[in-house]
């Protein structure tokens, strides 16, 4: 650099001969080029430099927006999350909340792979039951009920009247433990204590109690007809009851009331309760006898066998006693059966009827209670059917016109009430 500048000063001093003057100007020229040069490429870098800033800049303003429009749309979607939630979980949870508070007639149901693993629900076999021994109604061939809010269900039974063949559906409304708009197409009455066509007296003076009018008019019947009847037997013992089963195989034997233990005046009784056992026949008389073998679902095998180890041939009989069984059996069948009522009294129809508690109040006292009375009546009932002396008040039973006059007599039975005629049997 010191040597440049004494030669600067030279040249501007005219120190310098005309060749190195000459030299030094095109060294001078070449100077300026190379400079002018680099001052374009620097300012081509800082143009780049800044243009590359620029795109950095806008860049990293694009990266913050997209993380505040992420952070954003996931605040959005965890409140949608959240409401979902909460609202969904409104949905199915209060109704679900419901129904554990509730009485649930599906409870223990569960449907199998096949017709013969099905398992009923406990409202279901305590419906069967209780058709089994309240022989007031008109045979139980299904039971069914469905969940259909919360809280409430829908409930459908039909009845057979095996005489004429005539179904009778019955269905309610199960609204949180209120059972609401019951609907009857028919009666299920069986037509005990019911209403009668007839009602005779077969001892004594026949001509003046009606019976030989009645065994007139049902003598001008055709030769096809038939007759249901209620009878009640001289000889009220399962041996006499079983021998005229078994003697007269072309009369059908449809049931049986036994005789209860004596309720005295002013004490709890449930309403339209007969307590006694239908009767089952061969297959073979099947013809004579009416369809008796309409049966109710098939259980569950392994089931069944559970719930008859603490009830003794509580389902095995499918709700029809034989006539070739002992008195033993009869009070073991009839003792299971009611202590199983007595046992899951919830599962009555009756717990969720309405009832005005100021007329049972007149009735028994301002101290009662139902389900304790129910259970004092069957208690009460079952030390009659074990231990007392099982009779039979009435049998409902069906017979051709024929047969009529030489069977139902007073050698038999006290009693005859005509409950229905039929012109034929299909």
């Amino acid at each position: 650099m010191k040597d440049y500048r004494e030669r600067l000063e030279k040249y501007r001093n005219y120190q310098m001969s005309p060749e190195e003057a000459q030299a030094f100007e095109q060294e001078m020229a070449d100077a300026a080029s190379l400079f002018d040069d680099l001052l374009e490429k620097e300012e081509l870098a800082a143009l780049e430099d800044y243009e590359k800033n620029q795109q950095e800049q806008v860049q990293q303003e694009k990266d913050v927006k997209k993380k505040i429009r992420r952070r954003y749309l996931k605040m959005v979607a965890l409140v949608i999350v959240v409401v979902s939630l909460i609202v969904g979980g409104g949905v199915y949870l209060v109704p679900k909340a419901i129904d554990s508070y509730y009485y649930n007639p599906t409870e223990g149901q569960v449907e199998g792979s096949s017709y013969e693993r099905y398992q009923p629900s406990d409202f279901e076999v305590y419906q069967r039951v209780l058709n089994q021994v309240n022989v007031s109604e008109n045979r139980l061939i299904s039971t069914y009920a469905r969940h259909s809010g919360a809280g409430t269900y829908q409930i459908s039974q039909s009845f057979i009247d095996d005489f004429n063949q005539s179904y009778s559906p019955r269905m309610y409304t199960l609204n949180r433990n209120q059972l609401q708009d019951e609907t009857n197409y028919g009666s299920s009455d069986a037509n005990y204590y019911g209403s009668v066509l007839a009602e005779v007296n077969l001892t004594g003076d026949t001509e003046f109690s009606g019976a030989d009018d009645l065994a007139s008019r049902i003598a001008d019947l055709p030769d096809s007809a038939w007759v249901k009847l209620e009878v009640r037997p001289k000889d009220q013992s399962w041996a006499a009851v079983s021998e005229l089963i078994k003697n007269y195989p072309e009369i059908t034997f449809y049931s049986g009331k036994i005789v209860e233990p004596s309720v005295n005046s002013g004490e709890y009784m449930p309403s339209s309760f007969n307590v006694g056992v239908r009767f089952g026949r061969p297959q073979s008389t099947v013809e004579t006898v009416g369809n008796l073998y309409v049966q109710s679902q098939i259980y569950d095998s392994e089931y069944q066998n559970k719930l008859e180890e603490d009830y003794p041939k509580l389902l095995r009989l499918n709700g029809q006693f034989g006539a070739h069984q002992t008195e033993e059996e009869l009070r073991q069948y009839l003792s299971s059966n009611l202590q199983y009522l007595v046992d899951h009294q919830e599962d009555s129809l009756d717990t969720y009827i309405f009832k005005d508690p100021e007329t049972y109040t007149d009735l028994y006292g301002e101290d009662f209670d139902q389900a304790a009375s129910d259970k004092a009546y069957y208690d009460n009932l079952i030390e009659a059917v074990e231990t007392g002396d099982l009779k039979f008040d009435n049998l409902l039973i069906a017979l051709p016109k024929d047969l009529y006059a030489d069977f139902v007599n007073g050698d038999n039975f006290y009693t005859a009430n005509l409950v229905d005629v039929l012109m034929f049997r299909y």
